[in-house]
């Protein structure tokens, strides 16, 4: 791009950035609502936390439930 025919963008955000610490539970929701349009069940959420990890999710455990969501039955039916 030309960055003299930039258009230049001022003011807030039209949304709110998210957030740059997460939590697990909140990581867990997040991708779920996002990926599959949906909240994580008990079973599914016990799960995810585990993967994630106990508190703060770490960053191989994101991947990892991430990846098992994309590749799920459920999100190729939807996308």
């Amino acid at each position: 791009p030309d960055a003299e025919h930039l258009i230049r963008i001022e003011g807030e955000p039209p949304a709110p950035l998210p957030p740059t610490s997460w939590t697990s539970q909140a990581m867990a929701d997040y991708l779920y609502l996002h990926l599959l349009a949906r909240r994580p069940t008990a079973t599914e959420k016990a799960l995810a936390l585990e993967i994630l990890g106990a508190k703060t999710p770490a960053r191989t455990g994101v991947e990892d439930l991430f990846w098992a969501l994309v590749v799920s039955p459920e999100f190729q039916f939807i996308h």
